[in-house]
């Protein structure tokens, strides 16, 4: 039987010194891989765009009833909605960076404790309104969780310096800060092209008419005909690629900081190498990775849906299986989430 010839340390091209000079001066030649999934996902953008610009065509933005949604004043209303809601997230999440540099230990048991405290309220909450079932399992799940703490309490020092070193170094690096939040503005930018882009297909396949969908204007309208069910799985798609692709970049501009920093390797430029290597020969690996996880909430969601549809119409067997179906997508979401991180 032949042996690879790389498992045998003796014959790697082992040159430490010279590579790590490599690393410094950012010369070490990098493979892209994936190079069809980056090309995909800057057609699904560029896509996107377009669809998003028609559909902003149609739409008479002087309109506004309070009934449809797509008119005008209320999408206005919406949309600033959503901006102060992404002002907000990002003055909290840099509140909760300041909080974590100074007292992280302290954070984490605090998460734990507020987590358990939510479980125990629930289950209470589903006893007293007779909902034994619901109860006990959210019972059986809090032992479980109880366990699992219990196992890890004892590592919570580890992962407060860890957290500590990782929030003093990219604090260092100013950059990354705006880096972050470009990210979520270009995030409200996608998810608001999405939205024009999605009643732009819709009014193109004749679904929408007047601002209203031709199957019923209410919230399953997309639900009540095969044509606009595959159009919203399609676009949930790639909702959540371009926002799961953009949450990548972010995080591989930090792993790239952090790891020019744990090898010594730190420059000047260090920030904008990192941001050249994520968009470029990183490209490809990153939007994989985001449509593996785009693809399994989109799933995910119409599960949602099929489930919220299956109450309102008293369907007990869609309900059950819609939930069935949404639980194992978590569990699959849960797994291929850690696996790219």
């Amino acid at each position: 039987m032949e042996q690879d010839s790389t498992a045998n340390p003796q014959t790697w091209d082992w040159r430490p010194l010279e590579t790590r000079d490599q690393l410094k001066r950012n010369a070490l030649p990098r493979k892209c891989n994936d190079c069809f999934w980056a090309g995909a996902l800057v057609v699904a953008v560029l896509a996107t765009i377009g669809f998003g610009i028609y559909g902003g065509m149609q739409i008479d933005w002087s309109k506004g009833d309070g009934k449809a949604f797509f008119e005008g004043k209320n999408l206005w209303k919406c949309l600033l909605s959503v901006v102060f809601a992404s002002a907000f997230g990002i003055i909290f999440a840099w509140l909760w960076t300041c909080l974590l540099k100074s007292c992280a230990g302290t954070m984490v048991r605090m998460s734990i404790f507020t987590y358990l405290g939510l479980k125990i309220a629930m289950m209470a909450l589903c006893f007293y309104v007779g909902a034994v079932v619901p109860g006990i399992i959210l019972a059986v799940v809090l032992v479980f969780h109880l366990l699992y703490f219990w196992c890890v309490w004892h590592r919570i020092p580890m992962a407060e310096a860890t957290l500590t070193i990782a929030v003093t170094q990219l604090r260092k690096y100013s950059q990354v800060m705006w880096i972050a939040v470009c990210a979520c503005i270009l995030t409200f930018v996608w998810i608001t092209t999405w939205i024009f882009a999605d009643y732009g297909i819709m009014c193109l396949f004749g679904f929408v008419e007047d601002g209203r969908y031709t199957a019923g204007n209410d919230k399953h309208s997309q639900l009540r005909s095969f044509g606009p069910w595959i159009v919203l799985f399609v676009q949930l798609i790639f909702l959540f690629w371009g926002v799961m692709a953009i949450s990548y970049i972010v995080h591989a501009i930090c792993a790239g900081i952090m790891g020019t920093w744990y090898f010594g390797t730190s420059r000047k430029r260090t920030v904008t190498d990192a941001f050249i290597r994520a968009v470029t020969s990183s490209l490809g690996s990153i939007s994989f990775a985001a449509f593996i996880v785009a693809v399994i909430r989109a799933m995910e969601t119409m599960a949602s849906l099929m489930e919220d549809k299956g109450r309102d119409d008293e369907n007990a067997a869609a309900v059950v299986i819609a939930m069935c179906i949404g639980a194992s997508l978590h569990a699959s979401e849960t797994s291929s989430s850690t696996s790219t991180a």
